[in-house]
């Protein structure tokens, strides 16, 4: 059995990370290594209709999966935190894109494409399961395109980062679906934020905005009114105990009122929930306003092409707070 700091080191990355130590004896025990030849990834590229390119990609990179093992471990290890290990344990991996140096080595952020097209058959026996309707397989299969290509088409990516590769999984795992312009997580076990406000716990769907296509408000609605017409039907929610609809967003912060004009596509959206609680989280605005996941040496050097950016830039550069909020979904 492999050292979980042996194939952090493999993988170049920074330290080990905990759900590797917490898994990796149980992952080990159940471990083929043909587990990935046992499986027709030409007949799963074509369920999700991926295009030829991609699919020459992920097939190239099969064979080196293939032919080395501990690259090939590292993949079931993956599979296993992803749709067999502990809350605590998957919640971990929004740990490992902050390993800057990973894959400089060994291995490509291809190997998340895998592993999430590796749960192919959970997420087909997932879909009868929750009874999807045609409409939502289409989503469904759309949702797992959008992420394998994600990464490639916005930042270059030969692959898939971590955190698309969680949120991904949610599809996988039947827990995640996607109506129109927004997607829907249930959370079977509530949201802990929500606590404070809803003391017992009921069972939580957290709404999500994917970053693609504007948020106008005809889109906005149309999903909502989707999802609640929907998302009833495929859980077991418990008898008066209906799910809360929520988000924890930037674009519910409440300093963006501060210089978007009332008719912005923001702000419109911002009306759809009533704000609990905010948090400062200038990360947020660092990766969905200007692309970055760390801060720069220099502020100054953000960019600055749209109201939205130059304001905050501004705020940064002052040391002003920036919150995202937390809101539950009125009455749509």
């Amino acid at each position: 059995m492999y050292k979980a700091k042996e194939l952090a080191d493999y993988l170049s990355f920074d330290s080990v990370p905990s759900s590797w130590e917490h898994c990796l004896e149980d992952a080990w025990n159940l471990y083929s290594p043909n587990w990935l030849e046992r499986m027709n990834f030409k007949e799963i590229m074509e369920f999700y209709d991926l295009d030829e390119s991609l699919q020459a990609r992920i097939l190239a990179e099969l064979r080196l999966l293939n032919s080395d093992e501990r690259l090939n471990f590292v993949c079931w290890l993956w599979h296993y935190i992803l749709f067999y290990a502990s809350s605590e344990d998957y919640g971990d991996i929004w740990t490992w894109d902050s390993h800057s140096k990973a894959f400089s080595t060994h291995g490509s952020p291809m190997m998340a494409v895998v592993v999430i097209l590796s749960g192919s058959r959970l997420h087909r026996n997932n879909i009868e399961k929750f009874h999807f309707e045609p409409e939502q397989i289409d989503m469904q299969k759309y949702g797992i395109r959008y992420y394998c290509n994600w990464d490639m088409k916005k930042h270059g990516t030969d692959g898939m980062r971590f955190r698309q590769m969680i949120f991904a999984s949610g599809l996988i795992t039947g827990l995640m679906t996607w109506h129109g312009r927004l997607q829907f997580e249930w959370i079977p076990e509530g949201f802990a934020p929500l606590d404070p406000f809803f003391p017992d716990r009921p069972p939580a769907v957290f709404i999500h905005i994917p970053e693609d296509g504007p948020l106008d408000e005809p889109s906005v609605s149309a999903a909502l009114k989707s999802a609640l017409a929907h998302i009833p039907g495929y859980y077991d929610f418990p008898a008066g105990h209906p799910p809360v609809f929520f988000t924890q967003s930037w674009l519910l912060s409440p300093q963006l009122k501060e210089f978007l004009p009332a008719d912005s596509r923001i702000l419109r959206f911002q009306k759809y929930f009533e704000i609990l609680d905010t948090q400062p989280c200038p990360g947020d605005f660092l990766y969905f306003i200007f692309d970055l996941t760390h801060t720069p040496e220099c502020l100054e050097n953000l960019p600055g092409q749209t109201l939205l950016q130059r304001e905050i830039k501004k705020r940064m550069i002052a040391g002003a707070s920036l919150d995202r909020g937390l809101g539950v979904l009125k009455e749509v």
